[in-house]
């Protein structure tokens, strides 16, 4: 988890990695040829690691990677399971020109959107590791991470999550992180049922735990998780048109993160104060929120976050008709998600290019992306996103006065929204008005 890093400490940890891999020179002769050239090579990635200076991220993160690469070629390791664990810790500047804030490798990973490196490295290491190994759930629960992040077999996700807490002890951190992403990963795909509940559980266990301070060491992860949980509820919130609670919730998110220093993730938070000003009508305001997000996110060069604000900035300007606005905006973010290889953000694309394509009078090119959309978000269990697409096709199939066809996805869609339920009065009266302003092209 992210956590304001001391550089001192690190360099001493590399000191000590390389100090036990400072093998007896005697010992080291009796090695196959294979093991001393990967010794070798991973005592030259770390050293350069420290050569380097912040401003080189790119050269660190290069060494730690390929640090780790040349222990997972050991089968016999010198070094303990911890070593691992050391090297994802080490930090890393996020953009050394404009903030001096260092985040473990884990997270820059994350940060950078770089999931398929995140899960190669993490599938590597689970290869090489014995089942016994400490630190198995650790890694594993990176590799979830990564997965679910990349929108990619959500299946395994769960399996993985599951598996964690499982294995691990009722009241350790590996068991509470487990199952707090378990539950995030439920509301995010719209299994709002189960998710809530699990998430509404585990965050009265982590209040106790802090509160007790039973993991008193691991307290910094148990409030950033806590964050995160909070974040989504306030996401759950937004989706079922309750508004007002969930811009309360993000200012709550944001206001915990500026007070750690985690200034890399109050732009999301941010992100969704806007989202939810548009969905009130408030436009102005949504563009002035947005774009302060999206002049931060340039600030420390979040690229994921741009991709993100240039999406909803687009849902903004389409709301207005501004429709070569938001055509510029829609093919920005969609070009940006291709780059990330995020199917859920691609999915979100393909839907409001869709949207665009109606205010064009251009159904059948609507009703084409809307099936991409509806298809991909299918294929990643994306429940809310689903039922979102079968609206679409309806509104789409009525506007080319294919009645029939209209009120069969009408009716799927309706259902679908009932089953993750949030089908209540405030949404049906949105789906009431943008119906209406499609249709007749009225925007009130």
């Amino acid at each position: 988890m992210t956590q304001l890093l001391n550089q001192a400490l690190y360099q001493n940890s590399i000191d000590l990695i390389l100090e036990q891999l400072n093998l007896d020179s005697a010992f080291f002769k009796t090695l196959p040829r294979f093991q001393r050239m990967n010794y070798k090579a991973t005592v030259r990635f770390l050293s350069d690691y420290k050569t380097h200076s912040d401003e080189q991220s790119s050269q660190k993160v290069n060494n730690s990677l390929e640090a780790l690469h040349h222990l997972c070629t050991i089968p016999e390791w010198v070094l303990t399971d911890s070593t691992i664990i050391t090297i994802f810790e080490l930090p890393i500047a996020i953009n050394p020109s404009t903030t001096n804030l260092l985040i473990p490798l884990s997270e820059y990973l994350s940060f950078k959107g770089s999931y398929q490196t995140l899960l190669g490295v993490t599938q590597e290491i689970i290869d090489s590791l014995k089942t016994s190994s400490k630190i198995l759930n650790d890694i594993l629960l990176l590799k979830a991470i990564a997965l679910s992040s990349l929108n990619q077999n959500p299946i395994q996700v769960f399996q993985i999550l599951q598996e964690i807490s499982a294995t691990s002890h009722p009241q350790s951190l590996q068991h509470i992180k487990a199952n707090c992403h378990l539950a995030m990963y439920q509301v995010s795909l719209g299994n709002y049922q189960d998710g809530i509940r699990n998430l509404q559980k585990w965050l009265v266990i982590i209040d106790e735990n802090l509160k007790h301070q039973n993991l008193a060491q691991s307290d910094f992860q148990l409030d950033d998780i806590k964050t995160g949980m909070l974040e989504i509820l306030a996401y759950y919130e937004m989706n079922a048109s309750h508004f007002d609670q969930a811009l309360e919730i993000y200012e709550q998110v944001i206001s915990l993160r500026k007070e750690r220093g985690l200034i890399h993730r109050i732009i999301t938070p941010q992100v969704h104060q806007g989202i939810i000003l548009r969905r009130k009508g408030q436009y102005d305001q949504g563009i002035k929120i947005l774009q302060n997000a999206q002049e931060k996110a340039q600030q420390i060069n979040d690229i994921q976050a741009q991709v993100f604000i240039a999406h909803h900035l687009g849902y903004i300007y389409l709301n207005q008709r501004n429709l070569t606005e938001a055509k510029k905006l829609a093919t920005i973010a969609f070009e940006g998600y291709k780059k990330l290889d995020d199917f859920r953000g691609i999915s979100d694309c393909y839907e409001q290019l869709g949207l665009i394509n109606l205010a064009e009078n251009d159904g059948e090119t609507a009703i084409q992306n809307f099936k991409i959309a509806l298809e991909i978000r299918q294929t990643i269990f994306n429940l809310h996103g689903t039922a979102s697409c079968l609206l679409d096709l309806a509104l789409a199939y009525w506007y080319q006065k294919q009645i029939l066809k209209s009120f069969f996805f009408l009716i799927k869609g309706f259902q679908s929204y009932a089953q993750v339920g949030i089908l209540n009065g405030v949404r049906f009266r949105r789906m009431l008005k943008i119906a209406y302003t499609w249709i007749l092209g009225r925007p009130n």
